[in-house]
């Protein structure tokens, strides 16, 4: 990663699992962020970080995903949305 690169660490702690707890983290970190082109999410394949909601976010704030293990680049939405 060139060091140029900026990374945002963020998690919330609650007292149960909740699957949208991820999309307030990610609304959250999304307001401090500042970046030319698609940002990335690195998460892992648990059904907290892939579900219709984080989707939806993803999609909505121009975000790739690449899950944790597999390497694999998710792109939710056409480039020509996100520019």
């Amino acid at each position: 990663m060139p060091i140029d690169d900026c990374l945002i660490l963020a998690w919330t702690v609650t007292e149960r699992f909740d699957p949208s707890n991820t999309c307030q983290v990610l609304l959250a970190a999304g307001k401090h962020l500042v970046t030319a082109g698609r940002p990335l999410l690195y998460a892992d394949s648990g059904v907290e970080n892939v579900n219709r909601a984080v989707d939806s976010i993803l999609l909505t704030a121009c975000l790739d995903r690449i899950l944790a293990g597999s390497g694999r680049q998710e792109t939710l939405g056409p480039d020509s949305i996100c520019g």
